[in-house]
């Protein structure tokens, strides 16, 4: 009764400040009580994204990878990269909200037990904006 069976860490990133076209990455040191091995769920959310997309670009994209802060817009080409949890894909320049259900799986096999680091890495002739950031991670109790 009343007990507890998840703990819920919301982690809340920083964002690009201007729209930017290359890849963009921040980190966040997790609450000391975390313990990656217990996961249950991984939720990304991004308030007001907004994308440009220049008129050439076919199937623009902007992928998330975790844990890879060196990723360059080469590894879109590999879509089976391990560190790439989620690809959006994008349809036209606009203003948009994500929130996606990461696979928790490939989060528990990346997260590792120090800092956590999003790099998102959009198409060549993509650029892209948001005003929040947050990972939210479920774990049990």
């Amino acid at each position: 009764r009343g007990e507890q069976s998840q703990n819920l860490f919301d982690y809340n990133f920083r964002t690009p400040g201007k729209k930017t076209d290359k890849p963009w990455s921040d980190y966040i040191v997790p609450d000391r009580r975390f313990e990656p091995t217990a996961i249950s769920a991984a939720v990304l959310r991004m308030r007001n994204v907004t994308v440009e997309i220049a008129e050439d670009v076919k199937d623009p994209v902007i992928d998330l990878y975790m844990n890879f802060p060196s990723a360059k817009q080469d590894v879109l080409e590999k879509p089976t990269h391990p560190r790439r949890l989620h690809r959006i894909h994008l349809t036209d320049a606009k203003t948009f909200q994500v929130v996606e259900s990461l696979p928790k799986e490939k989060v528990k096999n990346i997260i590792g037990d120090s800092d956590i680091t999003l790099t998102f890495v959009p198409s060549p002739g993509v650029s892209m904006n948001f005003e929040k950031l947050s990972l939210s991670v479920f774990t049990r109790a």
